[in-house]
């Protein structure tokens, strides 16, 4: 359904209201004054969509929402505005393997963490620190002695980059 806007003549306050084809011309005000209707608001949904020569339409004349941009969007060229607004890059603008190397970039990177977590486990296990009743403190020092570098890199600062 359209909304139109209506103005009281007196006050010159405008005011929406939803109406099926046609209007009234006229309404009575909630405050009991007459108001006349300038105009259309916002079209009806409609079932086919309509589309600006040269500009590609998204979900017809009401748009689409795209939840990558946290909006309505109506044309490819709009979400293009959005996205170089944004510092978005579209997929289709990145290099060929990009995301498969990044996927692969973060495989790598959570194996190594994950091999480093078992290092440190064992160190636990050999120091008898897997278990809270039995860890003492020296057993503790020993095993952040080992697994951390700070010794190393207090006596070898050139080695590791900040």
């Amino acid at each position: 359904m359209p909304l139109y806007t209506y103005v009281v003549q007196e006050t010159n306050e405008e005011f929406e209201k939803l109406f099926k084809w046609p209007p009234p011309a006229r309404l009575i005000h909630p405050n009991g004054t007459v108001a006349l209707r300038l105009g259309v608001e916002l079209t009806a949904r409609m079932s086919q969509s309509w589309t600006v020569e040269g500009v590609t339409s998204i979900g017809g004349i009401h748009g689409a929402y795209d939840p990558g941009l946290g909006q309505r969007v109506y044309s490819e060229k709009q979400r293009d505005k959005i996205l170089d607004a944004k510092g978005f890059v579209r997929e289709s603008d990145l290099p060929k393997h990009f995301v498969a190397d990044r996927e692969d970039a973060a495989n790598a990177a959570n194996k190594k963490q994950a091999n480093r977590a078992d290092e440190l486990w064992d160190l636990m296990i050999e120091h008898k620190c897997d278990k809270d009743a039995t860890t003492t403190t020296d057993g503790l020092e020993a095993v952040w002695d080992s697994f951390t570098p700070a010794k190393d890199v207090w006596n070898n600062p050139d080695k590791y980059e900040y």
